[in-house]
């Protein structure tokens, strides 16, 4: 009986190391419906949310595992112009359609056309908006959620193209 066991256990093992695990806790970001879970304070007419872009991978708080930074706007037929965008950043959650929300970094009331272009330098993300203004996060303190502003610093963004004027 123990060598029945054992040799169940050195297969379930073998089994595990063989195909991988993904944490039981957290969903992969490719099943997530950004556009289902994301926005839900835009109060976008028609409840219709647009990715900007694909959300950007970057671990913001250093604790091993990347966080989501989900470039948004309204896309509703009533407003032909483009819509305000957001950005916001999320964990991965226990199932697809249930991502941690951290932050909002940009706001759409701030009125800004975002790129969908996000970078990282030492523990910030920047983005630009159409008009060439950055903004920032700050770097991420444990126990705060981060904060965004307006940022001067052109240097800090990298691969995104300066909008034409």
């Amino acid at each position: 009986m123990r060598h029945h066991s054992l040799t169940l256990a050195t297969a379930l093992i073998a089994t595990l190391t063989a195909t991988g695990c993904a944490k039981p806790d957290s969903a992969q970001p490719a099943d997530i419906n950004w556009e289902k879970v994301a926005g839900r304070d835009l109060n976008c007419p028609d409840d219709k949310v647009h990715l900007v872009a694909p959300p950007d991978k970057y671990d913001i708080d250093g604790d091993g595992e990347n966080e989501y930074f989900v470039t948004i706007q309204c896309n509703s037929t009533k407003h032909p112009n483009p819509e305000p965008g957001q950005l916001e950043i999320y964990r991965a959650g226990a199932t697809p359609d249930q991502p941690a929300w951290l932050a909002t970094i940009v706001r759409d009331r701030q009125n800004l056309q975002l790129t969908g272009c996000v970078s990282f330098v030492r523990g910030q993300a920047y983005t630009r908006a159409s008009n060439g203004t950055i903004w920032a996060s700050s770097r991420w303190t444990p126990g705060k959620l981060p904060t965004g502003f307006l940022s001067a610093s052109q240097g800090q963004i990298t691969g995104c193209p300066v909008p034409a004027a």
